[in-house]
């Protein structure tokens, strides 16, 4: 617990408002209660961020945009008189720092940004010094690399303008929420591209006549990060039950479910809208929900196919695939045993070639790891088999091709081992010593930036990327399906991805089973199949767009 005073000295200590000229106050606006066990924040101060607080019992609201600012009308009507009603009706306390809290060294809302996109900052830039440049690791291959990993960091689609799509990224700015008037002084600055949360008309000609890229993030979505650390510090400073609340954006989690007839139905849905279409036969009451039949197993089946087909005509941009029960494909008389091999057979197909001429590889990926499986739905004698040379060197080079497209650089990939201690010297096993190494040496030699074999108990946590921790490579390369997959449903299966590489068409899939015992209950988790959406989107090439010229 803490009183009210202290919690507000202790944020201007923090935040140092007194540094700048701002557009409203920094600090108390509405005061609530005195004792502060309870706290929240988020973004805005909206009446669905309120009800937020309301719910979750909270004595202060943390936000980055107060209900004041200067120059507004001072009356208290419409929406005022409905937040304000609802934080003193709960004797709520709302504190809000608007450009202290976007400025903070480590906290702040720009600072926090650059985190989450991997980038460092080695000056600052704009007005009042707010806007932060620097670079990665690496510099990105281009655009829409930067706009790739905007997506997969900030859950949803930039707008990008540029005109010089090749242009490789060495040197990038960000500044969060409405700074688009700071374009120029990132140019100045030396910037190859600029992020922030908003563009206006001149900043598209801007981009489009220097080259130099122009990303739109949305405003709400650059300065979560804030509020969030600040809470956190807050929290762990004086021992406040904390929440870092926000309302529901629009991002895939949010959509609104819309049931459509057709292809053209779905095309004509707006944004936040989910079309969902019944492209089989099967009708209430034929399937019976957590029951293994032939009539579910060939209406899974026949769904793949449809979607798979529809991609390779180009009718849709993504197939995501629900998981399948694989008994029930086999009672059907599907010969596949699962998804990836399906359709790798319909992609066969239609670009007239063999299976073998279209290899295709599992990847299963998270924030915090990336695996790609050499061999995925056999009998675990049946995969150390396939530990062939061929088999390695193939599974390296569609990990390059594929991950190069994602991360707009050569992905760093990690090779484990298939025996204990990666054979110790041949002691446990000679696969290390006669395929996988050679394997490795022939995909140095076509320029991969390959590694290995390690260890396969000590090379997952060496890979697995947090904020503490960055992790030394971008993917590892497993020897067989429960190698692989372990380590990254152990992170967390509601988080992970199930992406098949090789393919030309987009797939993923959430990283679970059918869990039949969950069908029908109302019980089960989205999360996963989100994810595998988001995915979708991002590897889709929904990441920009790049206004014409008028």
């Amino acid at each position: 617990m803490v009183t009210r005073q202290v919690l507000v000295d202790a944020c201007h200590t923090l935040l140092q408002p007194e540094r700048f000229r701002d557009y409203g106050p920094n600090g108390l606006q509405v005061e609530g209660r005195d004792e502060i066990r309870t706290l929240v924040s988020g973004v805005t101060a909206s009446l669905a961020l309120i009800e937020r607080a309301i719910e979750l019992k909270a004595d202060a609201l943390f936000v980055h945009h107060g209900l004041f600012w200067r120059g507004q009308d001072g009356t208290v009507t419409g929406w005022m008189r409905q937040r304000l009603a609802r934080l003193l009706a709960h004797d709520i306390n709302l504190i809000a720092y608007h450009l202290p809290l976007d400025a903070h060294a480590t906290l702040g809302n720009n600072a926090q940004l650059g985190q989450r996109l991997g980038l460092t900052a080695d000056g600052t830039f704009g007005e009042q010094s707010l806007g932060l440049i620097g670079g990665g690791a690496e510099p990105l291959a281009n655009a829409q690399a930067l706009a790739l990993r905007v997506t997969q960091s900030l859950g949803r689609s930039p707008i990008l303008v540029t005109g010089a799509p090749g242009r490789v990224l060495r040197r990038i700015a960000w500044c969060s929420g409405g700074a688009q008037s700071y374009f120029e002084a990132a140019i100045a600055a030396g910037a190859d591209a600029f992020i922030t949360g908003e563009i206006s008309e001149p900043q598209a000609h801007l981009a489009r006549e220097t080259g130099v890229a122009f990303l739109a993030c949305g405003h709400h979505a650059t300065e979560r990060g804030g509020a969030a650390a600040v809470g956190a510090h807050l929290a762990a400073e004086f021992g406040l039950s904390w929440v870092s609340a926000q309302p529901a954006g629009r991002d895939v989690a949010s959509w609104r479910v819309q049931g459509v007839t057709s292809l053209a139905q779905a095309r004509a849905c707006g944004s936040g809208v989910l079309p969902v279409w019944q492209v089989g036969a099967v009708g209430s009451g034929c399937v019976a929900p957590g029951q293994i039949t032939a009539a579910g197993g060939r209406s899974a089946a026949d769904a793949v196919i449809w979607a798979a087909r529809a991609a390779l005509r180009g009718e849709v941009a993504a197939v995501v695939t629900a998981p399948v029960h694989k008994q029930a494909l086999a009672a059907a008389g599907v010969t596949y045993p699962g998804h990836t091999e399906l359709l790798q057979a319909e992609a066969a197909a239609h670009l007239g070639r063999s299976l073998a001429d279209l290899p295709v590889r599992m990847m299963l990926a998270s924030d915090e790891l990336r695996t790609v499986l050499v061999s995925i739905h056999v009998s675990l004698r049946d995969a150390i088999e396939a530990v062939t040379h061929k088999q390695v060197l193939q599974t390296l080079q569609i990990t390059h091709d594929s991950l190069s497209r994602v991360l707009g650089r050569a992905p760093r990939i990690a090779v484990a081992g298939l025996n204990p201690h990666a054979g110790e010297g041949g002691l446990m096993g000679r696969e290390e010593l006669d395929v996988i190494a050679p394997a490795v040496l022939a995909a140095q030699a076509q320029g991969l930036l390959a590694s290995g074999p390690y260890p396969p108990d000590t090379v997952f946590m060496r890979a697995r990327h947090t904020p503490q921790h960055p992790g030394e490579f971008d993917a590892v390369v497993a020897m067989y399906h429960d190698q692989g997959l372990i380590p990254v449903k152990y992170l967390g299966v509601e988080q992970g991805v199930n992406v098949t590489l090789g393919l030309p068409l987009v797939r993923t899939s959430p990283d679970h089973g059918t869990a039949f015992d969950l069908a029908g209950t109302g019980r089960a988790d989205p999360t996963s199949l989100i994810q595998a959406v988001r995915w979708a989107r991002t590897l889709s090439g929904f990441v920009s767009f790049t206004p014409s010229t008028p």
